[in-house]
């Protein structure tokens, strides 16, 4: 099965849908490593700080929003990265 994009790059807003393809990969590793490893490196950077509000509710509370938009929008990172 093959599948071809087409793209007018003089259109600007064509031009911006070519970036957001070629770029998808990008931002598929990207929004990998937010849900599954930015609470670990937030925790881990607030113990390397001795920091005493290292476990602020606001982090926990952004990061669970966080992973409401990925449902909300219905972004399964399995289906995009390897």
């Amino acid at each position: 099965m093959k599948g071809i994009l087409e793209f007018d790059l003089n259109d600007p807003d064509d031009r911006m849908e070519h970036m957001a393809a070629v770029k998808a990969s990008d931002m598929a590793q990207m929004l990998w490593h937010i849900r599954f490893n930015l609470r670990g490196k937030v925790y881990a950077e607030a113990d390397n700080l001795n920091d005493q509000d290292k476990y602020d509710p606001g982090i926990e509370l952004t990061l669970n929003i966080l992973n409401e938009l990925f449902d909300e929008y219905n972004i399964n990172i399995e289906e995009l990265t390897r």
